[in-house]
């Protein structure tokens, strides 16, 4: 399964797995030491692991949520035409202030 993966951080998430199984290390902060995270991202990842099994722990694997826009569609076309006119657009940044 490492080897068909091209997400490099899912790669380290697997191996995390392997040397968990094989005992490889005696403590969860070598291994991350050794993965080059942090404990905590670590015991992120194996939660999800426990509790929603292996394709949720890898990234990529799950839906990702649209994020509402912070300006509406309108007020984003009417700065874009702003800003492309060259007669009538911002002089400067003062003025688009």
């Amino acid at each position: 399964m490492i080897r068909k993966e091209s997400n490099s951080k899912n790669i380290l998430r697997l191996q995390s797995l392997l040397h968990i199984r094989e005992n490889t290390f005696k403590k969860q902060t070598d291994l991350a030491s050794h993965l080059g995270y942090n404990v905590r991202s670590m015991e992120l990842w194996l939660k999800v692991y426990k509790d929603e099994g292996i394709e949720a722990m890898l990234i990529g694997s799950k839906p990702r949520k649209a994020k509402k826009r912070k300006i509406s569609k309108e007020v984003h076309t009417g700065l874009s035409d702003k800003l492309n006119d060259s007669f009538e657009g911002f002089g400067s940044y003062v003025f688009a202030v």
